[in-house]
């Protein structure tokens, strides 16, 4: 069996490191804080149908993508189908207020984006293989 030190010499010993860890150099200068990080630009949001009507417009842009999969177009087909014969009409149909039409205009946008990406993705070539 090793040899221990009582738990008072190692509650002493903790606090010791502690103390020599946070001095500070008598030679170092400290440095100012940066300055303040400014805030993200507010994004300039359409209608809740002209953002979401956008979405679909990139989907159907990423459909003619000649190198995308067709999995992936089905996919897109379904969404957008899905989007249009269900989820938007039901979504006008239950009249939201003010804060929630702009709430859903903001994802509409943020998936416009991520759309974007994805068909520019798409038009420079096919998806590369993750071969394990």
């Amino acid at each position: 069996m090793r040899p221990t030190l009582p738990s008072a010499f190692r509650g002493f010993f903790a606090a010791l490191g502690l103390v020599a860890g946070c001095t500070r150099h008598p030679d170092i200068p400290t440095l100012p804080p940066a300055p303040p990080l400014p805030a993200a630009p507010d994004i300039e949001l359409g209608t809740m149908q002209a953002e979401c009507d956008a979405m679909i417009a990139a989907l159907e842009t990423k459909l003619v993508c000649p190198n995308a999969e067709e999995d992936e177009r089905a996919g897109d087909r379904a969404t957008i189908e899905r989007w249009r014969d269900v989820d938007f009409p039901a979504l006008v149909k239950s009249k939201p207020d003010e804060p929630s039409q702009r709430a859903i205009a903001l994802a509409c946008h943020r998936a416009t984006a991520s759309v974007a990406a994805a068909a520019e993705r798409c038009k420079n070539g096919k998806r590369p293989r993750n071969e394990l």
